[in-house]
């Protein structure tokens, strides 16, 4: 369906000698020969399609059983998290079950393409866990400092939106009661790998950080879009 044609079936560059590398080196669409360029950089999701392809060929149940591994765990990182936020186990796990059935993910598991979505979400929530762990385990801080950095790269790696991912964490260190919330949010690692992911997109785009302004939907049309995600947020079958 949709962008699956493209970065999949007619992706022949997937099974090419040097593709992993290729991945990290060229944007997410310059690997289909039948798109042009892009402004996205999601090397790991392009991995990601490089080892299904080596595993399940082009049968697409090997491809959606990808998805919906990446969605369970990531319910069940959100278990681990709203415990280790103090939310009484019975109440984490129902909160875990609502995010995986929430209709605000169909797209997202569905769509072989969406993974992009889960992958960085998983990322998100591995560095916010590592970071709360970071600050109540003093001891053993910087094994999850290590393990923060690791998870920021993997997010970074698999979505833009993942940038904001130390915002995230501050807001959750300040919850948490934290007198020095950044402690856990601003590391050398964690800095090392955004400097890197910068430099590393910059290259494989070869157009500067910043999104071209001359392709894509006008402005316009872009704050309507907006509108309309965050109201399917909410809750899809009535906002959509």
């Amino acid at each position: 369906m949709w962008d699956d044609r493209d970065l999949i079936v007619l992706n022949d560059t997937l099974v090419q000698p040097g593709s992993i590398l290729a991945a990290f080196t060229r944007d997410f669409w310059s690997l289909s020969e039948s798109s042009g360029r892009s402004n996205y950089y999601r090397p790991l999701v392009t991995v990601s399609f490089i080892l299904d392809r080596a595993l399940f060929g082009l049968n697409p149940w090997g491809f959606h059983l990808t998805n919906l591994l990446i969605h369970s765990a990531n319910c069940s990182l959100l278990a681990v998290l709203l415990v280790i936020l103090g939310v009484p186990r019975l109440a984490a796990v129902g909160s875990a079950i609502v995010f995986a059935i929430h209709p605000a993910f169909g797209e997202t598991v569905a769509w072989i393409s969406g993974r992009s979505d889960s992958m960085a979400i998983m990322g998100m929530l591995l560095v916010v866990i590592a970071g709360r762990l970071a600050q109540e385990r003093s001891r053993h801080s910087g094994r999850w400092n290590v393990i923060a950095a690791l998870s920021f790269a993997i997010a970074l790696c698999s979505k833009e939106i993942a940038v904001i991912t130390p915002l995230i964490s501050y807001i959750f260190a300040r919850a948490a009661g934290d007198r020095s919330p950044l402690r856990g949010v601003v590391t050398p690692l964690t800095l090392i790998v955004f400097v890197g992911w910068c430099i590393l997109r910059a290259l494989a785009l070869r157009n500067g950080l910043i999104p071209s302004v001359q392709i894509g939907p006008g402005l316009t049309t872009r704050f309507v879009s907006l509108l309309h995600v965050m109201s399917n947020l909410i809750w899809p079958p009535f906002f959509g």
